[in-house]
């Protein structure tokens, strides 16, 4: 067809963001590796307070927090963004 443009099904029309906060740093990259291999923006956070930091001045669709977390804890985390 004329005029008609089609996006391809291997490039997503939207980078969905993601945010890792994890404090073990082998399996906080290894797990950025692979999504972002899966074609997520991701940004990681090694500790409650830094990924606290991010998701409230970046816009994320999805964060994936460890519960056991150093100086903010991930579950007192989640409830501080409620």
């Amino acid at each position: 067809m004329v005029g008609v443009r089609r996006s391809s099904p291997l490039q997503p029309v939207h980078h969905f963001r993601l945010l890792l906060i994890e404090d073990d740093r082998e399996l906080a990259e290894l797990l950025a590796a692979a999504l972002r291999g899966e074609g997520y923006v991701v940004d990681v956070a090694f500790d409650g307070q830094r990924g606290l930091h991010l998701a409230l001045t970046r816009p994320y669709d999805v964060a994936v927090i460890d519960r056991g977390l150093p100086v903010v804890d991930g579950l007192e985390l989640v409830a501080r963004l409620r």
